[in-house]
């Protein structure tokens, strides 16, 4: 893989901040396998970048996939409904930081992020979710603008702020 294409560290620290973020306010409507399997994926996905594991065969991928749509259909009784649908959807952005392996899964990784942070809003609108899903949002920012910084590896909050110009930039909109 050429450099230019892998994932920078600052980015990763990003990534994982907004993934937890965008978790736990579903955390009580949702099984507490969930909250593992995050854990379990974003745990892989270090020891990955620090060279100590390796990305997961097909075979693990798919196994966990499975997992995990049967894991969903047996706490809920059903695929039916909001509760299993958003479930599953949490499900899947934990599992695809086991293949992320490149700048364009990370791009894909961040777009999901939005789309999590929305289904937030089937459950609630009252003003305290929409002031944490905007903090949410300024943290999937600063993701997406420390993918566009491929020279910086350590861990800044240079990318935060950059996000809040933009944000506040954007707030007339």
């Amino acid at each position: 893989m050429k450099l230019d294409q892998q994932v920078p560290r600052n980015a990763l620290v990003w990534i994982l901040l907004s993934q937890l973020l965008l978790l736990i306010p579903h955390l009580p409507r949702l099984p507490l396998w969930v909250l593992g399997v995050y854990l379990f994926t974003s745990t892989w996905r270090i020891m990955v970048y620090r060279g100590q594991w390796s990305f997961p065969p097909r075979w693990i991928k798919f196994l966990l996939t499975a997992g995990g749509f049967l894991g969903v259909s047996a706490s809920f009784g059903s695929m039916l409904g909001l509760e299993p649908t958003v479930a599953l959807l949490l499900v899947a952005f934990a599992l695809k930081l086991v293949e992320l392996c490149e700048r364009k899964d990370a791009f894909l990784l961040i777009f999901l992020g939005f789309f999590v942070c929305l289904t937030q809003f089937l459950f609630s609108q009252e003003l305290l979710v929409t002031i944490y899903n905007t903090f949410c949002v300024l943290v999937l920012v600063a993701g997406l603008i420390s993918l566009h910084q491929p020279g910086v590896e350590e861990f800044d909050f240079h990318p935060l702020r950059r996000a809040s110009i933009l944000m506040v930039q954007a707030f007339p909109l």
